[in-house]
Order: C-alpha cells, then structure tokens, then sequence
C-alpha cells in the first residue's frame, strides 16, 4: 500500500518530469518554452538541494500551486500522525496501570 507521499509524488511526476543536472534540479513542464523554468528553478534548488536562495525568487503558478498541495498534504499527514500519537499515549498509560496491578497482585501474594 503506498503512502498519500507516494500517491503524490507520482502523480506529479507523471504531470512533470523532473531534469537533474549536477548542479540543478528542474521540472519540464509540458509545453513550456525553454528557459521559461530557470526563475522557479532557483527556488526548487533551495528546497530540494538545500541551497541558500537567492535574495529573490520568482516563482511560477505551477510551481507555487505545486508547493502549496504538498504542504496542504503535510499538514493532514501531521494531523493523522498526532492523533496516533495521542491513542499510543493512551495505550501506554493502559498498559503501565495494567502491571502496576500485576505487580501489587503479585507483592500482595508473596506476603501471603
């Protein structure tokens, strides 16, 4: 079963294909002209290769929608993720009451 990640990385894979040169990363987008994609691939560098970014960026619609779903998708991924958080804590405290108990039922034998 693959991962609302994987789901979406594909998709966007499948929409545009990633370029990788040495030094930069860039997507192709269909039908765009050559050299249109070289403002927001500044931006992409910095997120992708951890550049610094340039003192400003220029970001395409595209680019900038392509950003905002993925943190649109992180933020329910958090959501999700904290409620499982929050059932394992209760889990636990479960779990720790539980053998407490064992273990006064077990003390509470010994003494006889």
């Amino acid at each position: 079963m693959s991962s609302p990640l994987e789901e979406f990385l594909d998709s966007q894979a499948k929409k545009n294909p990633i370029r990788f040169d040495k030094t930069k990363l860039s997507w192709e987008e269909k039908g765009a002209q050559d050299g249109k994609g070289a403002a927001s691939s500044n931006l992409l560098d910095a997120i992708y290769l951890r550049k610094p970014p340039e003192e400003t960026v220029v970001v395409e619609r595209s680019v900038a929608a392509l950003i905002q779903e993925r943190i649109s998708n992180l933020e329910e991924e958090i959501t999700r993720l904290r409620a499982r958080v929050r059932l394992l804590k209760i889990a636990i405290l479960v779990f720790f009451v539980g053998t407490m108990g064992l273990v006064a039922e077990t003390i509470a034998l010994l003494r006889g």
